[in-house]
């Protein structure tokens, strides 16, 4: 819920279309899509809701990893633990 909006996140599948967080109307099952975003294929495991919180405030979408282990076997490797994305829509 952001406010009195139900919201969804619909993720692409196929790294071409992008992913879009939705306003769903539970009464209809209307959506209207809020933005459409991308994230880098390094932080796509931060879009898997079963095991990242996934939070929306001021028009910004947060990916956040509940747990973290240390860096990879190469010790130089980037781990994302979140990621904020931001609508570039213009403010009226």
């Amino acid at each position: 819920m952001s406010g009195d909006q139900f919201l969804a996140l619909r993720l692409s599948n196929d790294h071409v279309a992008p992913n879009t967080l939705v306003s769903l109307d539970p009464g209809t099952g209307k959506e209207t899509p809020y933005f459409y975003f991308d994230v880098p294929i390094e932080a796509d495991t931060l879009t898997t809701p079963d095991v990242n919180d996934v939070v929306v405030q001021n028009g910004r979408i947060f990916f956040g990893a509940r747990a973290a282990i240390g860096p990879g076997a190469d010790g130089n490797k980037w781990v994302y633990l979140v990621l904020g994305i931001g609508s570039v829509a213009e403010k009226p």
